[in-house]
């Protein structure tokens, strides 16, 4: 049979290295919910160690390596509690994979910007100004709804904004992370973004949305507006199942309850850039799953109850092209299509792709993942499992 390559290769669009495989560390599920995760995860940080970071982030890495994935967008953490910690560990991890996958950093404040206390809203600031300000880090982001008002939270919105064009980065917010559609923050976010232009690296920088359950919520007159306001602006959405699906609508009755992930394909054939990932793996906020952006699809066939060619070509570029932008890569010269190889060897030239092994199409690929796969970047083999099997013949 033959393999089926993925030119540009399988990215993560959205991951936290510094949040990893803390389930069985230091982090005990209770009763499962958004503020459990918060604060049991609040705690945990206190007791992190760089040496810890990195080993839970170099685990992810090198399994992100065998799934096919040669690039990703690793949020780390800026606040009074781990200080740079999070963000020392990335650098090194950064460095240390360099030549096997592609780590894009976010300096990223999963805890609010703005306080009471004048003294300690003015660190959070100065550690997270700092943050941006070094060469190692390709975006800034927050999530604004943790926010103690709305007010703060559209401060938040314009702090990360000024600070993303002060040293050319681009921005990633988690956002609207709610089912209710009163006064969403993507609008906010979208108008800023049209209000700012500068350069990220001599291209025009880009605004990276993660989560926006709301848009689960909105009727077809929304998605409409809303790919309006996308429309020739450098933006992607993220959505982030595993999470999304664990979380959202534990309060409503089950009879009643929203799918909770952004509509990706109802918004990618409306011309939004949509990617799809993990967001975390083996802690309270996404206790399930192995960090397999490919695993997503087959799941998001039966979400989004749809299985049609072109929607299985969309969801396959949700995890490649897509994801790859979200996460601040260059965008191809032009399109690139999956094809089935009969040799692997033919891959050196490709440069930089993921191999499914005996793997003859994209339907095979998105709704039944093979786990034999090859990553290759920059004409390079840098990962590569392989599969055994055995059954024991018939019994006489």
């Amino acid at each position: 049979m033959p393999d089926l390559v993925l030119p540009g290769a399988l990215h993560h669009a959205h991951v936290h290295l510094d949040k990893c495989y803390l389930l069985d560390a230091c982090c005990s599920l209770g009763d499962g919910t958004f503020d459990e995760a918060l604060k049991k995860t609040s705690a945990a940080k206190a007791h992190f160690t760089q040496a810890d970071v990195e080993a839970r982030g170099a685990r992810f890495i090198a399994a992100a390596l065998a799934h096919g994935v040669v690039g990703m967008r690793a949020h780390v953490e800026v606040d009074p509690t781990v200080s740079h910690l999070c963000l020392q560990a990335g650098l090194s991890l950064r460095q240390r994979f360099a030549s096997r996958c592609a780590v894009v950093l976010c300096a990223f404040a999963q805890d609010a910007l703005f306080y009471p206390d004048a003294a300690y809203e003015a660190h959070m600031h100065e550690l997270l100004r700092s943050a941006a300000s070094h060469e190692g880090v390709g975006a800034v982001g927050c999530a604004p709804y943790v926010e103690a008002s709305r007010h703060n939270s559209l401060r938040a919105l314009q702090f990360i904004f000024d600070l993303a064009q002060e040293f050319g980065r681009d921005v990633d917010l988690h956002i609207d992370y709610t089912l209710d559609p009163a006064s969403p923050l993507l609008w906010d976010a979208l108008a800023m973004l049209k209000q700012h232009t500068w350069l990220v690296h001599g291209r025009t920088r880009r605004l990276t949305l993660g989560h926006a359950t709301v848009i689960s919520t909105f009727a077809e007159q929304d998605l409409d507006r809303l790919a309006r306001e996308c429309k020739g602006e450098e933006v992607a959405f993220v959505a982030l199942p595993h999470s999304d699906l664990y979380m959202q609508g534990r309060d409503v009755e089950y009879s009643r309850r929203s799918r909770a992930t952004l509509p990706a394909l109802d918004l990618a054939r409306r011309g939004v850039r949509v990617a799809v990932d993990v967001n975390n793996v083996g802690n309270l906020f996404t206790p399930q799953g192995d960090g397999d952006p490919l695993a997503l699809l087959p799941m998001l066939v039966g979400v989004y109850q749809d299985a049609t060619p072109d929607s299985l070509e969309l969801l396959l570029q949700m995890v490649t092209t897509n994801a790859a932008y979200a996460a601040g890569f260059p965008s191809p010269a032009s399109p690139l299509e999956p094809r089935a190889i009969d040799l692997a060897a033919e891959l050196g030239a490709e440069g930089t792709a993921t191999l499914l092994h005996d793997c003859a199409s994209v339907q095979e690929a998105v709704l039944a993942p093979p786990h034999g796969r090859t990553a290759w970047r920059n004409g390079r083999k840098v990962a590569e499992r392989k599969v055994e099997s055995w059954v024991a013949e018939e019994d006489q």
